[in-house]
């Protein structure tokens, strides 16, 4: 009996862990009509979460210079995106550069969705 209460409290554990981490790694974005304008123009608005710093967004925008450029709001911690060429594969590797600045998932209006998801959802 005392295994498994301490089973369940370990479990309830992670599981409030794991919720909390979700500010952390989930960029934000607006709504899905301007993702759609953002797929037609090329130029994207990320917020992203507040412990990813300016540096490491250059530094990681440093390797993606031919695919898209990139600046960063201090205050909002917005990034803002703009496509070299505004090719379906361009628009695939930004989200490999969120990834490296430890983005795992994008919010869209209220829907929580994972990179491959957003990606397949509304960058193709």
């Amino acid at each position: 009996m005392r295994k498994l209460v301490y089973t369940l409290i370990a479990v309830l554990g992670f599981t409030a862990m794991s919720f909390g981490q979700g500010s952390v790694d989930t960029a934000k974005t607006s709504s899905h009509s301007d993702l759609a304008a953002s797929k037609e123009s090329g130029h994207y608005i990320f917020t992203f979460p507040a412990s990813v710093s300016e540096e490491q967004v250059k530094k990681s925008a440093s390797y993606y210079t031919k695919m898209f450029t990139t600046s960063y709001d201090k205050n909002t911690h917005d990034v803002s995106f703009d496509m070299v060429e505004n090719t379906s594969a361009n628009r695939t590797v930004m989200t490999r550069m969120m990834l490296q600045c430890g983005v795992k998932f994008v919010m869209v209006e209220d829907e929580t969705l994972k990179l491959y998801d957003f990606v397949q959802n509304y960058l193709k």
